[in-house]
């Protein structure tokens, strides 16, 4: 039988042991947030829907995406990317495409799902297009939206970051192509 001498020892190699092992496992300050490559994403979206996805281009690299992802919703299709600001919020970009038999009538009640009831602020003027901007007080949700894009499709822009922000990400946005019935009158020029 060991004394307590050895019992002493023993708990003391053991805490020993404990205390190397927890100085050498990596304890960062915060978890850093996942990105994705979002240009890969918006291309591969573009291929499998055959729809022009509207893309952020030229935001700084303190912009980053964080989740990208295309939902279908019956015939429709919502394309979601959640990005973080360069001040630490997050702004989310859905685009609803509308399938064959889709009624534009669906995209009013589906903005304002993703806007909430958000109070009129004024409009955005970006790449040729006027965007509708709210405001919902309380938590603080800013939203941008655009009903009439290309392609049969509409995009909102919302999330609680500031109207800086906002702008820049709506500014940002581009659409791969032109609406159809433009692209074809400019390959004829």
């Amino acid at each position: 039988m060991g004394s307590w001498r050895s019992m002493l020892w023993s708990s003391l190699i053991v805490v020993a042991i404990v205390l190397v092992w927890w100085a050498m496992v990596a304890m960062p300050d915060r978890v850093p947030e996942r990105t994705v490559d979002v240009r890969q994403q918006t291309a591969t979206t573009e291929r499998e829907t055959g729809r022009d996805i509207v893309e952020a281009v030229g935001l700084s690299g303190e912009w980053r995406a964080t989740h990208a992802q295309l939902r279908t919703d019956g015939t429709d299709k919502t394309w979601h990317v959640t990005f973080g600001t360069p001040q630490g919020r997050h702004l989310s970009l859905d685009q609803r495409l509308l399938g064959p038999e889709g009624e534009r009538a669906g995209l009013v009640p589906w903005a304002e799902g993703k806007t909430g009831t958000g109070e009129y602020q004024g409009e955005i003027e970006a790449d040729g297009r006027t965007w509708r901007t709210t405001l919902r007080p309380d938590p603080e949700r800013r939203g941008a939206v655009l009903l009439d894009a290309p392609d049969d499709s509409a995009v909102v822009v919302s999330g609680d970051a500031s109207e800086d922000e906002l702008r820049a990400l709506v500014e940002a946005l581009r659409f791969d192509g032109a609406p159809r019935a433009q692209s074809s009158a400019s390959a004829s020029d």
